[in-house]
């Protein structure tokens, strides 16, 4: 069951990730199918209600501070939801590591995709900060990957 859980997730990142750099957007109804995935995930190998619970408050903190960012022309709202909805997928001991490795996955992520915008779109040096989209997906899949892999 965890396997069929796990590539599911692995072909729906694959899919979202796609259409994030295709589109730079990233659907509703992806983000919804990842939580449900994830709380399934969760109560197959067996979360206790209070640990589902501490997953529900780091899910609203993320979204939170997904929100804070949105308002600030930093990152996209759809990030921030899949981030979110990411967290379920993700043991509870290796959250914030996870947490952390998407930020740092989105950070190489953006030095390889920014060289290439600029030397397809050369006027985008001139273009505003919010004009300058790179998509976070494959951040959040590159991190989802790591934390399943080696912790």
């Amino acid at each position: 069951m965890i396997l069929i859980i796990i590539f599911f997730s692995l072909i729906l990142f694959s899919i979202i990730s796609y259409i994030d750099i295709k589109y730079l957007k990233i659907p509703n109804w992806s983000i919804f199918l990842v939580l449900f995935i994830g709380v399934i995930y969760q109560i197959y190998i067996g979360q206790s209600f209070i640990n589902l619970f501490v997953y529900t408050c780091i899910f609203f903190l993320v979204i939170l501070f997904g929100l804070v960012l949105f308002i600030l022309n930093v990152w996209g709202a759809g990030d921030a939801k899949l981030m979110a909805a990411s967290v379920f997928l993700v043991d509870l001991p290796n959250v914030m590591y996870f947490l952390c490795g998407c930020f740092i996955c989105g950070v190489v992520w953006f030095l390889v995709c920014w060289p290439l915008k600029i030397w397809r779109y050369p006027d985008c040096l001139s273009a505003s900060w919010k004009e300058m989209q790179i998509p976070f997906a494959p951040g959040i899949f590159s991190s989802l990957i790591i934390m399943k892999c080696f912790f």
